[in-house]
């Protein structure tokens, strides 16, 4: 092949049970109710409050581990089983301790420091000092490290829960509903950049733009975030299918409610202007990181405001699309326009 040929990425929009089943168990165990409320809707109340009870432990953890348990699924860029969540969860068990942490934490912590963290608790509790707001609590690092095999297999069980008849009639009615929408996605991605197209999808330009061989989009139902993005040699681009008109209409109201606040509000003011890391945001509002994580949190549950680490540093942006949907929402439902004039 001529070294000047332009090579081409491969691109895909794939279904995957495991991203969805996954998403169900973050979701129940969400501290963003509206995540919750979504699977006690098609698998009922009881049903999940059961087992949220009976899988507390694992719940626990998940919580206070790093992006809310999303780390579960940064193992997708290396095993590639997007179907079997038993397979996908065996294949993770079978790595060496090293490699499993170096997938957990994003590929973001050179392997050096793993095995110092591995060997030494002392280490162990400097790094989770120094980034607890990005990795998780010494108390949940502490657990995975020393019962990593039984933390997977509580997650598995607590996923094939759920894996059920009613799962498989829910996800058939969803690509059902959604069919016009893929299909629109796959000519674009026919005639456009597929980088170009993840940035419209998440609202955002990109830090970290590759080049990647392959690009892999796999719409999802149950996702806790409106999207995530995965970066290795590849980018996996995960992202909620748009809701109906009374879903949307609930959407906006969750929206309005985040930034009701007035330090939410200040942070979203100030992420349109530049994308900035927690230290930055936390100087500039005079509050403390952890305060200002808490509210991070709230405005990327409604989908407002992006994510994206570079190295061992996240970076938060403004989603300009979520936030232009919202303001013509808004327009449209307060046009002023057509309010009577006193003459």
């Amino acid at each position: 092949m001529d070294s000047s040929e332009k090579v081409f990425p491969r691109v895909y929009i794939r279904r995957s049970k495991v991203v969805e089943l996954t998403s169900i168990v973050l979701s129940i165990f969400s501290s963003t109710e509206k995540f919750k409320l979504l699977v006690e809707k098609n698998y009922g109340k009881n049903f999940v409050n059961n087992i949220i009870k009976k899988y507390k432990k694992i719940g626990n953890i998940l919580t206070k581990i790093n992006d809310r348990g999303f780390a579960l699924l940064e193992f997708l860029l290396l095993n590639r089983e997007f179907d079997e969540i038993k397979i996908y969860v065996d294949k993770i068990k079978q790595m060496n301790e090293i490699d499993f942490f170096y997938c957990f934490w994003g590929n973001d912590i050179d392997r050096k420091t793993i095995i110092e963290i591995l060997k030494s608790h002392k280490k162990l509790e400097e790094f989770c000092n120094e980034h607890n707001s990005w990795y998780g609590d010494l108390k949940s690092i502490q657990g995975i490290m020393e019962n990593r095999e039984e933390f997977l297999e509580e997650f598995l069980s607590c996923a094939l829960e759920f894996d059920n008849s009613v799962f498989d009639n829910l996800m058939e009615d969803t690509y059902k509903t959604y069919k016009e929408e893929l299909f629109e996605l796959e000519n674009k991605l026919k005639i456009n950049d597929p980088l170009e197209i993840s940035q419209n999808i998440m609202g955002k330009k990109f830090r970290r733009r590759g080049p990647y061989s392959e690009f892999i989009f796999i719409p999802t139902f149950f996702l806790a975030v409106k999207s995530v993005r995965f970066m290795g040699d590849i980018q996996l681009l995960l992202y909620k299918m748009e809701t109906n008109d009374n879903e949307e209409t609930e959407k906006m109201f969750e929206v309005l409610r985040v930034i009701s606040d007035g330090t939410r509000f200040a942070i979203l003011k100030l992420l349109t202007k530049e994308p900035m890391y927690g230290k930055q945001i936390a100087e500039q509002i005079k509050l403390t990181t952890p305060t200002i994580s808490h509210h991070l949190d709230q405005l990327k549950s409604v989908g407002i405001i992006n994510e994206e680490r570079v190295k061992n540093i996240k970076y938060f942006s403004a989603n300009g699309n979520e936030i232009e949907k919202f303001l013509k929402w808004m327009t449209q439902n307060l046009d002023i326009s057509k309010m009577p004039h006193d003459k």
